[in-house]
């Protein structure tokens, strides 16, 4: 018999938007081609629902977002249980830990099977929620991490033992040194780059990535070096995450208008063209 795994995920992606959401696919692509039967219940934005030795499953939640941790994970308890009676999948494997920890954590002890957690980052936590977050980490039967950092706050602020934290850095797509398209002559066309030095910076535009503190830098750089640009690629994270707006003052504030680009969120192909 196959090895059989469910992966629940709130949202699945081919293009990149969101870094995890993009693993997530390559990960369980590359799992379905070594011949283990993957299944995977999410909520929203599957680009393509003909992936091959996959089977997903529509969880019915329009606006995950704004329906609170707790509705989510009981739908994703629901639905989760229904897979397990119609698969028997061994291995329970959660992306979001802070999220969908909940019912992973109760499942745990109600089905026969293993669960994984990955973890890329530590979210800002208040004491009720790192109390809960903690029992929950100590729940899963594995833990891997995407860096040594990450896995030195698991052991830090929810006390898991070294021993029980697998670190596993994200891999690169295969196409990621494909050279379609027409290079950099994408991004010269359409923004002033010529004759520029330019600082790249490819990610959410969300708090935790600190780009504030990356704007108070280039301001002194721009200052003594003004053939210089910024250009910070991506967009913002969550719906109702206004991080974006708040940068886009700051750089008005200090004046920096046209020494940062903000260029949105990009496709695979013009993240390398602005790479190159």
């Amino acid at each position: 018999n196959p090895l059989k795994i469910c992966a629940p995920l709130l949202g699945l992606w081919k293009e990149p938007k969101l870094g995890g959401a993009v693993f997530d696919y390559h990960c369980l692509k590359g799992l379905s081609e070594q011949g283990i039967e993957v299944h995977v219940p999410v909520v929203y934005h599957v680009e393509d629902g003909r992936f091959t030795g996959w089977t997903l499953y529509r969880v019915p939640l329009k606006r995950g977002y704004k329906t609170g941790p707790l509705l989510v994970n009981l739908f994703f308890l629901v639905w989760v249980i229904r897979i397990w009676r119609k698969t028997r999948f061994q291995i329970l494997m959660i992306r979001s830990p802070e999220v969908l920890g909940y019912f992973s954590a109760l499942l745990g002890r109600l089905l026969p099977v293993k669960t994984i957690a990955r973890y890329t980052h530590l979210e800002p936590e208040n004491r009720l929620q790192r109390l809960l977050h903690r029992g929950i980490a100590h729940s899963f039967s594995s833990v891997t991490a995407t860096s040594r950092f990450t896995k030195d706050e698991l052991m830090r602020r929810y006390r898991l033992p070294p021993e029980k934290i697998k670190v596993i850095y994200p891999g690169v797509p295969e196409d990621a040194r494909e050279t379609k398209g027409s290079g950099n002559g994408l991004f010269l066309k359409a923004y002033p780059l010529e004759g520029q030095k330019v600082l790249s910076y490819i990610g959410a535009l969300t708090e935790r990535k600190n780009l504030l503190f990356l704007i108070d830098v280039f301001e002194k750089v721009h200052q003594r070096y003004p053939q210089t640009l910024l250009i910070l690629c991506g967009g913002r994270s969550h719906p109702r995450d206004d991080y974006e707006e708040t940068l886009k003052r700051t750089v008005r504030e200090k004046g920096l208008g046209e020494g940062v680009l903000f260029v949105g969120s990009r496709t695979q192909s013009e993240k390398r063209a602005l790479l190159q």
